[in-house]
């Protein structure tokens, strides 16, 4: 009867420290990094293909196309609700006050939290605030954020957040 309960034991034992490996591997899954430095993009557009059409409008009135962006845009992706946003979107800030590239921000959803965002990125780029299902998120087929593409003749040339201010 002893090595039963010993058996258990060892037993159970393993299947905590399988679970705690589990999501150690979920864990590093999710922050999984690009070679570009930033986070694997959560956009099914990809390198080299064509974003949609859009419209919208910044948070200070001004009307932005795919057709308007410059010939080299860097455009960013982040929602209210996500904690890997609110990480990266300092480093955002940094790279595109630092650049000659301009930068567009989009923001997607609503609220105290996202005021929050907008009022961080406004200083830096310009801002549109949308929802995923909007023109614009449909326009770079946003899955999910923090998403990060730099688009030059309507299409993605690069995907991530530059390394250098990837954990800033």
């Amino acid at each position: 009867m002893p090595y039963l309960v010993v058996a258990v034991i060892l037993v159970a034992l393993l299947c905590l420290v399988n679970l705690v490996l589990t999501f150690g591997v979920i864990r590093r899954l999710r922050d999984h990094e690009s070679p570009a430095g930033g986070p694997v993009p959560e956009t099914s557009v990809r390198v080299g293909e064509e974003i949609g059409p859009f419209a919208a409008t910044t948070t200070l009135g001004e009307r932005v196309t795919a057709d308007s962006l410059a010939a080299r845009t860097f455009v960013g992706f982040f929602a209210p609700g996500c904690g890997p946003c609110h990480e990266k979107l300092p480093g955002f800030v940094n790279h595109v006050s630092g650049s000659t590239v301009p930068a567009l921000a989009v923001v997607l959803g609503e609220g105290e939290e996202a005021a929050e965002m907008v009022t961080a990125l406004e200083g830096a780029a310009r801002v549109v605030i949308s929802t995923r299902e909007g023109a614009i998120g449909s326009a770079f087929r946003i899955t999910g954020t923090p998403a990060f593409l730099t688009v030059e003749a309507g299409r993605v040339v690069a995907t991530g957040l530059p390394q250098t201010v990837a954990t800033a």
